[in-house]
This record gives structure tokens, C-alpha cells and sequence, in this order.
């Protein structure tokens, strides 16, 4: 959604009346907004308690602020103590988070609850996929974690491992190509295992690069 610019300046600067000023803090295309222009995280305070129980405006906040540490960590806190149980929302901010800040120790929990997550997951989903024709186990994940994006890029990449782990590849098959190449290569030796995981990846280019750096690195593994 396109927001109009006038009525952005005029909202920072104070100059709305209240009715309008409360509309404008329910909506989650003008409030980001306000944050990408201000970059002040004071204008959470303002936010409706619709938006800051949005998982995806969370995220969004995640994502503009991602080098202040110290908001994030309190942003998703405030976030997660009012579930006794987590849901997907929750597991889909854990796999950003993991995405951001993979190296960083203070990832280590969300690793371990995503990895956690992603054995039962993994167990329902081979269940669920043994009793019929389909030779896709990502088709699974696919199907249900649609709404989850960064859940279902974590889950795409721990698929992957699956498939590579199984599987031993050559890098005579890949060492003459150019980048392109390989990554048409590597597709194709995916689909013939995970059709819907390949169709996936095609989208999705950057969960190759792990397995062409150890490409680089071994002849076989």
C-alpha cells in the first residue's frame, strides 16, 4: 500500500486530531512507514495492540531494526510471554532470527527450540507422506507452513541436508560449470529426489549456496 506522504509528515510532527491519529496507529502499512522514515523506536509505544500482536508486523520491526540488538531482543520478548505454547509465529520469528543472527551465541536457544521443532515436524510429516503416492517430503511443509515464511525456509534448508546427506554427489559433475550451471545442475539431481523442495529452491537460490561451497571444498561427501 502506497502511504501518502503529507499524512506521514503530518503524523510525525503531531499535527492529526486523535480520531484519525488512532486509525492511523491499527495500521500496519503506515506505522512501518513511520519507522523506515523516523527509525525511532519510541513510535512502538503508539502502536495499537493489534499490530504489536502481529507476528508479521514483528517481524517487519525485526528486520528495520535488526542492528539494535538490544530492541529486537526486547521486541520479541514482549512478543512471546503471552503464550503459554508456541506457535507457528513464534517458530517463524525463530527462524528469522536465526537467518540475522546465525553466528551470533545469543541465536544458540532459537537453533536448538527450531531443530526441536523441526524433528516433530519432520516425524508427522514422514508419516503423513509414507501413506500416500507422493514422493515429495517437502510437499508437506509446503502445504502447511505457507503463512510461515522463514519458517519455511528454514524447513526447506533442513530438507535439503536431508536429501545431500542420503545422497553422495560428485564434484565431477559440477567443476566445468559456471555458477548458473550449477545451480541448474544441483536443481535437477533435487528434483529427481523432491520435485516440490526442487520447484522451492528454484525461488529460493541462496539455500544452494552451503551446498556449492562444499562442493569447492571435497570431491565427494
Amino acid at each position: 500500500m502506497v502511504v501518502n506522504k503529507k499524512l506521514l509528515f503530518n503524523y510525525i510532527c503531531g499535527n492529526v486530531n486523535d480520531n484519525i491519529k488512532k486509525f492511523l496507529e491499527n495500521d500496519f502499512d503506515f506505522m512501518l512507514e513511520v519507522f523506515k522514515y523516523t527509525l525511532n523506536l519510541q513510535f512502538f509505544d503508539a502502536c495499537s495492540i493489534n499490530l504489536t500482536a502481529d507476528y508479521k508486523f514483528i517481524e517487519e520491526l525485526i528486520i528495520i531494526f535488526k542492528d539494535d540488538l538490544n530492541f529486537v531482543d526486547s521486541l520479541v520478548n514482549n512478543y512471546l510471554q503471552t503464550f503459554l505454547d508456541y506457535d507457528l509465529s513464534c517458530y517463524d520469528i525463530f527462524a528469522l532470527l536465526v537467518s540475522l543472527y546465525g553466528d551470533n551465541p545469543e541465536a544458540s536457544l532459537c537453533k536448538e527450540l527450531l531443530q526441536e521443532f523441526y524433528e516433530k515436524i519432520k516425524d508427522i510429516r514422514d508419516k503423513t507422506i509414507k501413506n500416500t503416492d507422493e514422493n515429495s517430503l517437502f510437499v508437506f511443509i509446503d502445504y502447511n507452513f505457507y503463512q510461515t515464511p522463514y519458517l519455511k525456509k528454514y524447513c526447506a534448508q533442513k530438507t535439503l541436508e536431508e536429501i545431500i546427506k542420503n545422497n553422495t554427489i560428485s564434484i565431477n559433475k559440477f567443476k566445468n560449470q559456471h555458477n548458473n550451471n550449477i545451480n541448474q545442475s544441483l536443481l535437477n539431481f533435487i528434483n529427481q529426489k523432491d520435485p516440490v523442495l526442487a520447484d522451492y529452491l528454484t525461488l529460493n537460490l541462496d539455500l544452494l549456496e552451503p551446498l556449492k561451497r562444499k562442493l569447492k571444498k571435497s570431491i565427494n561427501f
